[in-house]
């Protein structure tokens, strides 16, 4: 197969990538809100325009979802029943950051006249992640849906998804639609692709990259009691504050606690939120606080996290004790440091399995806030319960969770290396995990997540509005991914571009020559055709 002969249908790429991507940057479609359900429409019109058709499509509602979301959808049937999936999100972080800007952070040309925008780049809030993504697969599927169906050796399926900014809910009802799709048409799904974006691996980066793999995430939660006192007599009390930043000293940004695996390096820990936990003003110290420590992974389990963690918070918190018993004058007291199981367990001895059931349910279902605010909320009255007393620090896991996906080799990354092959004058390279959370987590498991251990430590898992993973869908789907999106810059702030000629016409051409290059592997002369 040669470049031309896998482009030549499809002269229109870089002005449909364009077009789409344009127009779905002017929507505003911050997650969660309304407006990702006006993007998802707008995705189904600007593959239909022109008349092109299609054998299946429509947005696919995100059961109980409160702003009316959902999946919008496109099947193209091809010869065989082989089937590729791409994938992309609508949704985008707000808009405030551009100050002054705002108005025209949705449209580009305007954007442009106002703040330095490199040659050759275009900027605006979502362009890079991942509007121009969405855009690349528009063109694709619209080249398709050009030929006759004879022409195309596989089946494809566009699934362009919400609320990935915020827990992934549309990737997350992704897999039941996927299952549905497969059975209704009778479909082998042989691969997916995901085109979100990618940025530069350190300044001044020449090359642009694709994907066969991507990093997890824990959010990793800390309860810290201290001991309350007056202000004026703070050595009678321990500041959770004081403990809580010993902990943060210690944790975020330590590249220990980072992993290395295949020359692959994950970023290390950083804290997402801090605060103590008054609700009002008065002269006590703080005696509650809390973390939320994001955790990048790319092998470790939940249990080694945390394990690791729990080891790091006793040497933090053995050293604030320390520092303050000095000041006192008096021996140092030791403190506690527990997983949410082990506080599950001496509550449980404390007060029965039954009533700490009883308590946790009662409590999840009390609580206000997102699954973050309720998750602590259980954790302290938890802690009241087993009558426990500070100083001690208890770590939990809360949502949202992307577990790691090392790469599947599959003909689907050999596809992928092939196509890369005849891109050298584009500066593509190949790695394996995608170094920004990526819903291809989501698209298969890799059988060593130790996810029973996370689901012991994260009390939102399977509650009624709660947190949990479709890991039976995901299993039974169980499809390698890659991906392969646009090179951006500045993502999720002011500056947000996007390199125009890479994203409107390499990116797409790579994820056509990808898909042929996939057809030679996975078709055979006995392969059924339709």
């Amino acid at each position: 197969m040669t470049d031309g002969d896998s482009i030549s249908p499809c002269d229109q790429l870089y002005d449909d990538a364009e077009r789409a991507t344009l127009h779905l940057v002017s929507i505003r479609s911050v997650s969660p809100s309304p407006g990702e359900r006006d993007a998802a429409e707008a995705v189904l019109r600007l593959l239909q325009a022109d008349g092109l058709k299609y054998d299946a499509m429509g947005i696919a509602p995100l059961p109980g979802d409160r702003h009316g979301r959902g999946n919008a959808y496109v099947l193209l049937l091809g010869r065989s029943p082989e089937t590729v999936v791409l994938t992309g999100h609508l949704d985008t972080v707000g808009t405030r950051d551009f100050g002054d800007l705002e108005p025209y952070a949705l449209h580009p040309d305007r954007l442009a006249q106002r703040m330095p925008v490199p040659d050759g780049w275009l900027a605006g809030r979502g362009i890079a992640d991942m509007k121009s993504g969405v855009g690349a697969m528009i063109a694709v599927l619209r080249c398709l849906a050009r030929r006759p169906r004879s022409e195309r050796p596989l089946s494809i399926i566009m699934a362009a998804t919400p609320d990935e900014e915020n827990e992934s809910a549309g990737m997350l009802a992704l897999p039941a639609l996927l299952l549905r799709l497969r059975a209704d048409h009778d479909l082998r799904l042989v691969g997916a692709i995901n085109t979100d974006v990618s940025t530069p691996a350190r300044p001044d980066d020449p090359y642009r990259y694709v994907y066969t793999g991507t990093i997890g995430k824990l959010l990793v939660g800390y309860y810290v009691v201290g001991r309350a006192a007056h202000a004026g007599a703070p050595h009678e009390g321990i500041d959770a504050n004081l403990l809580a930043a010993e902990i943060i000293r210690d944790v975020s940004l330590a590249h220990d606690l980072g992993e290395t695996v295949r020359n692959t390096e994950s970023p290390p820990p950083v804290t997402l939120h801090a605060a103590d936990l008054k609700s009002e003003y008065n002269t006590q110290i703080p005696h509650e606080a809390s973390i939320s420590l994001n955790v990048l992974t790319l092998e470790r389990t939940p249990a080694e996290v945390l394990g690791a963690l729990s080891r790091r918070a006793e040497t933090s918190l053995a050293r604030a004790l320390g520092s303050l018993a000095r000041a006192r004058g008096v021996r140092s007291e030791g403190g506690a440091v527990l997983t949410y199981e082990e506080l599950f367990q001496t509550a449980a001895g404390a007060a029965g399995e039954d009533r700490v059931k009883e308590v946790v349910e009662g409590a999840w279902e009390s609580a206000a806030g997102d699954l973050r605010d309720r998750s602590l909320t259980v954790v302290r009255r938890l802690f009241s319960l087993a009558a426990l007393n500070g100083p001690a620090v208890v770590l939990y896991l809360a949502p949202p969770y992307y577990p790691h996906l090392p790469e599947m080799r599959s003909p689907l990354s050999d596809a992928l290396r092939a196509a890369v092959s005849a891109h050298s004058a584009d500066n593509v390279q190949v790695r394996e995990f995608f170094p920004l959370l990526s819903d291809m987590s989501y698209l298969s498991l890799a059988p060593d997540l130790g996810l029973a251990e996370l689901i012991r430590t994260m009390p939102a898992w399977g509650r009624r509005e709660g947190y949990s993973l479709p890991v039976d869908a995901i299993r039974r789907l169980a499809i390698p991914a890659v991906n392969i999106g646009p090179h951006g810059e500045g993502i999720h702030g002011p500056a947000e571009r996007v390199l125009a000629d890479h994203a409107f016409r390499v990116v797409p051409r790579l994820i056509l020559e990808t898909i042929s290059e996939l057809s030679t592997r996975v078709l055979s002369p006995l392969t059924p055709t339709r």
